[in-house]
């Protein structure tokens, strides 16, 4: 059936490409991660690299990134017996666990360098702000694959207005024991503490790992699509599609659940 707005208990929302601007964030420290691994078949690259040749990494978790972009040109340099196959997999297990944790921690320098935080997308207030008075009992939710205290700090940075935090009763993050989606997790556990049924819930996201992990859970998903991505709803496993929040009310009215 269709979405009746005043049926859903709750919009769970993704945070970073769904509620804030974090693309050239994101882009800068990824590229920077990358180029600080000195990988010697790694062409040096530019941040707009990675939104035309990784557009599907979107919304993974880093290490997801570095599997994609490191992984491939990555030798272990093990001096292991070739011959003990068992002693040559630890070892390239262990490389690549190294490997990824010197990613991650050039990621998070790089961040920390930038030092600027990320806004929210100016739609976004107002259209949540205008359901919540249209429909009061209707509960918003963030469910984010960072993890929950770095989901809370960016929300109440200097760069997002001080009345969005309040409008969300909860704000789950992959905290220890719940996976990065495309795993289910984290919209499971969001929807939980809010106490609503997943059924009656609508998760707002803006890449397909989002549209997947909504199916997972069992809720329907409407994704944002400001970059011009690909907008065939089967590609994306959405539901619904929005150019921006402006269009959210009427595209819940034409989800089916």
């Amino acid at each position: 059936m269709v979405v009746v707005v005043s049926d859903l208990d709750a919009i769970l929302l993704d945070l970073d490409g769904t509620i804030l601007d974090t693309t050239e964030e994101l882009c800068h420290a990824v590229a920077t991660a990358a180029n600080r691994m000195a990988v010697p078949s790694l062409p040096p690259l530019h941040h707009t690299d990675i939104i035309t040749k990784y557009p599907n990494l979107f919304g993974a978790p880093l290490e997801e990134f570095h599997d994609t972009i490191i992984a491939p040109h990555y030798r272990s340099n093990s001096n292991s017996n070739k011959n003990d196959e068992r002693h040559k997999d630890d070892n390239d297990h262990h490389d690549h666990a190294q490997s990824t944790q010197r990613f991650v921690q050039f990621f998070l320098e790089a961040v920390e360098e930038q030092n600027t935080p990320c806004p929210a997308f100016s739609d976004v207030v107002n259209a949540l702000q205008h359901l919540r008075k249209t429909h009061s009992s209707l509960l918003f939710g963030v469910a984010t694959t960072k993890p929950s205290p770095v989901a809370e700090h960016d929300l109440t940075s200097q760069s997002v207005p001080a009345t969005l935090h309040p409008l969300f009763s909860h704000v789950q993050g992959t905290d220890s024991g719940i996976q990065p989606k495309p795993s289910p997790d984290v919209l499971l556990r969001c929807a939980e503490v809010l106490g609503v049924d997943i059924r009656r819930t609508v998760y707002v996201g803006d890449t397909r790992r989002d549209g997947v992990a909504a199916k997972a859970a069992g809720c329907a998903a409407c994704l944002t699509v400001r970059r011009g991505e690909d907008q065939n709803l089967d590609a994306l496993g959405a539901d619904g599609l929005i150019h921006g929040f402006d269009e959210i009310e009427d595209a819940l009215r034409n989800i089916p659940i």
